[in-house]
């Protein structure tokens, strides 16, 4: 990982790029935090500059309808509304693995 002018930026063997601006790294730190030791997760917004970049720019909130434990995480779709920029994907949290 690279940090550069406030995002972290990741890149595989492959060559492929995610680019995670500071405050959507936050956002995933603090809602994590929130959920600990449950998993958690959401969807991400974003664009692809090209073939191989993600760029993210928001992260949204766990929705209310999301089941989640210790093991196991389903998120849920209440709120589910991407404004601006795409669906790039999702994320979500594994407190209790072991990476």
């Amino acid at each position: 990982m690279l940090n550069w002018f406030g995002k972290s930026i990741w890149c595989d063997e492959d060559d492929n790029v995610v680019v995670l601006p500071r405050r959507c790294m936050n956002k995933l730190i603090r809602l994590a935090r929130e959920y600990s030791p449950r998993e958690c997760g959401s969807w991400l917004a974003g664009v692809y500059p090209d073939a191989k970049t993600c760029v993210i720019s928001d992260v949204a909130n766990v929705p209310v309808d999301s089941s989640h434990n210790h093991m196991s995480f389903c998120r849920g779709v209440s709120g589910f509304e991407i404004v601006g920029d795409s669906y790039v994907g999702e994320w979500h949290t594994h407190p209790s693995g072991t990476c």
